[in-house]
């Protein structure tokens, strides 16, 4: 058996599973409907298109949350699914908030151009970037200013989401995937939501299930990126694929030797060794807020 197939999913089962979850919880807690951001990409896509067959379209809205960095993209795409699926929208420009905090100021060129070389990945002695070693605390100055950037931009959609939800009485659906949360490619408080329907999924099996509900072709095949600034995808940043991470991700779940996991995913033992250290220095993210042991 391959690593792989631990993988393989039944899509119709899990996307009957995920809306029947919806249903459910938007009963539990008494909404009318549910909201979330769409970027554009497939992890909203999919939530958005599983929201509709639970609930149906007039009781899901959407939020297109363009900024100064965003790409065209993401708004055409967001658009298309949203006509293809008969939902509401609203788009809120972002641009105007983020100004008046300074946040376009708030790097030199230089320091911007310093900063976005740092945080892409780059193999060599020390097989890593800026954004596995800023996970416990910033150390180069220069650097503090460029996680502020994007950083608040997170958050800032959240504000937005919540702003939104609570006027409508719906309840804020979060599009966080197992393989971004495991390796920390998330900011605190920055994808906070009321339920994560994908959040035990990873990255591939969000294609497949995305693929057979029927997500748009030219949402399935755009790279993943965060949107925050131009050329930052997840790629840049991991150094890797997905379908590569999420053998090596299953790998280290299941306890497979980690020679298999090298030849499966067609990696080296520094990128396995890589992502088993990004798991452990990300884990803080994934338990929020730090608490102490009183008794």
């Amino acid at each position: 058996m391959f690593i792989k197939d631990f993988l393989q999913i039944d899509p119709k089962d899990i996307s009957e599973k995920i809306t029947e979850f919806m249903k459910e919880k938007v009963e539990a807690f008494d909404r009318e409907g549910v909201i979330m951001g769409l970027s554009g990409g497939i992890d909203s896509s999919c939530v958005a298109v599983l929201a509709v067959k639970a609930l149906g379209p007039d009781k899901v809205f959407g939020l297109l949350m363009p900024e100064q960095d965003s790409s065209k993209e993401s708004v055409e795409y967001a658009n298309l699914l949203a006509r293809e699926l008969g939902i509401k929208t609203q788009l809120i420009d972002h641009r105007p908030i983020l100004e008046k905090w300074g946040i376009y100021d708030l790097l030199s060129n230089q320091e911007w151009e310093m900063a976005k070389a740092a945080f892409t990945f780059r193999r060599g002695p020390e097989a890593q970037n800026v954004f596995m070693r800023a996970q416990l605390g910033i150390k180069p100055k220069r650097l503090r200013k460029l996680f502020a950037y994007i950083n608040i931009k997170h958050r800032v959609r959240s504000i937005t989401h919540y702003y939104y939800a609570e006027q409508m009485n719906y309840l804020v659906a979060g599009t966080t995937n197992k393989s971004t949360n495991l390796t920390g490619l998330t900011v605190k408080y920055g994808g906070v939501a009321d339920i994560m329907p994908l959040k035990n999924l990873y990255k591939t099996q969000i294609k497949v299930l995305s693929e057979f509900i029927g997500v748009p072709r030219p949402i399935l095949e755009r790279a993943p990126s965060p949107d925050l600034f131009p050329g930052f995808t997840d790629l840049s940043v991991l150094g890797m694929e997905f379908d590569q991470l999420d053998i090596i991700l299953v790998g280290l779940e299941r306890g497979v030797p980690r020679k298999l996991i090298v030849k499966e995913a067609g990696i080296t033992e520094d990128d396995v060794e890589r992502i088993s250290e990004l798991i452990m220095l990300t884990e803080h993210k994934r338990n929020l807020p730090e608490v102490p042991v009183l008794y």
